[in-house]
C-alpha cells in the first residue's frame, strides 16, 4: 500500500508540473520560453517528489514484522499488481483533459507571449 500511494503520489506531482510546462509552449508561441527556473525545478523535485516518499517510507507502517512473516497472504495484492490498475492511467488522461481545458481557457484571455502584432 505504501508503494502504491508513493507510486500515485509521484505521478500526480509529475503530471501537474509536466504539463504545466507543455501547455505554456504553446502559449509562448514556441519560442523556448522557460515557464520555471532551474532553481525551482530542482526546488520542486525534491520537496514535492522526493521527501514525501522518503517520509511515508519511514514512517508507515502498515503490520509489525511478526505479524508479515505469519501471514505473508497480506502482499499477494501486491505481486498481483492489484492495486496498479487502470484507474491511475484513467487518472492521468483526465489530468490532461482538464490541463487542456485549463490552458484553452486563459489561451483565450491572456495573449500569447512570443507573438506581437
Amino acid at each position: 500500500m505504501v508503494l502504491y500511494r508513493s507510486v500515485v503520489w509521484s505521478r500526480k506531482v509529475n503530471l501537474t508540473f509536466t504539463l504545466t510546462q507543455f501547455w505554456f509552449t504553446f502559449q509562448a508561441g514556441f519560442s523556448g520560453q522557460r515557464f520555471y527556473d532551474d532553481w525551482f525545478q530542482s526546488s520542486y523535485n525534491v520537496i514535492f517528489t522526493a521527501l514525501p516518499v522518503i517520509i511515508v517510507g519511514l514512517f508507515d507502517k502498515d503490520v509489525s514484522a511478526s505479524l508479515s512473516k505469519k501471514y505473508p497472504e497480506l502482499y499477494m495484492e501486491g505481486t498481483r499488481n492489484e492495486f496498479l490498475s487502470g484507474e491511475l492511467w484513467l487518472y492521468g488522461l483526465f489530468s490532461l483533459f482538464i490541463s487542456c481545458l485549463c490552458m484553452l481557457f486563459v489561451g483565450g484571455i491572456i495573449p500569447p507571449l512570443g507573438i506581437h502584432d
